[in-house]
């Protein structure tokens, strides 16, 4: 379990909350002074011994606490802890580079890897949302993220292979963890390739950029790291999966890494990352904060006209 803030710059605020405390017993002194000419001093004992001056800690406590929480609201509070991830967000990534052609899954690379992630998402409850997205040396968004199930796979089964050359897995990482951006579930990417990154951001860049926004990575190999020889062209093109980069993204992103070498394995992978029983969770706690802050001060202000008022 952690919290983190998303706008930490305004935690600098905080530092106000000792002339908060200053400024309380400065308005207490005050109204001693006020209550020392009340003329009537007989009355005065009378009253007092019903009505005590006191320092109000009660009171003051009460308002530092909702001045922080003020402030922690303001800086975007949110609580990540392990969650089901059964009530995850997904986004289906799928390579369609011209080497997901490749004929060493039936039909081939790209119609296998459509046809599991229909079965994954056919196997998704009705409220986890689904976003699709294909690539290659650029990425493209095939539908947002929908509870509609029909029109996910729908999208799934109209991607097509991309005519931009080369693999750009930064990217891809980059363009679902933006679909999920707005997602208050868990939120999990499943990327499927059969070619190393070789285009476009990064990878240890994409990796920092999922795992600021608390987004899993489950990666996907398909075919080997030697490689595997496709006609690209009327050419011969060897081309193969970079496990090592597939494993950073899992790992530094707290999901895992696959390496399916059939249409069987590829389905039991996906119905693995379906069952998974948690995964990163984060909650916004900008809410609940708003809601104690307004009990507290409503709070306050019955005890100041009642317990805590002030003698005139």
């Amino acid at each position: 379990m952690e919290i983190v803030f998303r706008n930490s710059f305004y935690l600098w605020s905080l530092v106000v909350v000792p002339i908060i405390i200053i400024a309380h017993f400065l308005s207490l002194r005050y109204s001693r002074q006020r209550a020392i000419k009340f003329a009537n001093f007989v009355a005065l004992a009378r009253v007092s011994e019903k009505i005590r001056m006191t320092s109000n800690f009660s009171v003051l406590f009460m308002r530092v606490f909702v001045f922080i929480a003020i402030v922690f609201a303001i800086a975007g509070t949110t609580l990540h802890y392990s969650g089901s991830q059964v009530d995850a967000d997904y986004v289906v990534a799928i390579d369609a580079s011209a080497s997901m052609l490749a004929e060493d899954f039936l039909p081939n690379r790209f119609e296998a890897a459509k046809a599991s992630a229909i079965g994954f998402v056919d196997s998704l409850p009705i409220y986890s949302s689904v976003g699709v997205i294909s690539f290659s040396g650029t990425s493209y968004v095939n539908q947002p993220l929908t509870m509609d199930k029909t029109i996910v796979k729908s999208a799934i089964e109209g991607q097509e292979i991309l005519v931009a050359g080369g693999t750009s897995i930064g990217d891809a990482v980059i363009t679902s963890t933006n679909l999920l951006m707005n997602s208050n579930k868990p939120k999990v990417i499943i990327l499927l390739t059969d070619g190393r990154s070789n285009l476009g951001i990064s990878t240890n860049a994409a990796i920092d950029y999922a795992s600021k926004n608390r987004v899993v990575i489950n990666a996907i190999g398909i075919g080997t790291e030697e490689g595997y020889f496709v006609d690209i062209g009327n050419t011969d093109v060897l081309l193969g999966i970079n496990l090592d980069e597939l494993q950073s993204l899992a790992d530094y992103t707290g999901g895992k890494v696959y390496s399916p070498t059939s249409e069987t394995d590829l389905e039991a992978v996906y119905k693995e990352i379906a069952l998974s029983e948690k995964t990163n969770a984060s909650l916004d706690l900008t809410f609940f904060l708003l809601i104690f802050i307004l009990f507290v001060l409503t709070l306050e202000w019955v005890l100041i006209n009642t317990r805590y008022r002030i003698i005139p």
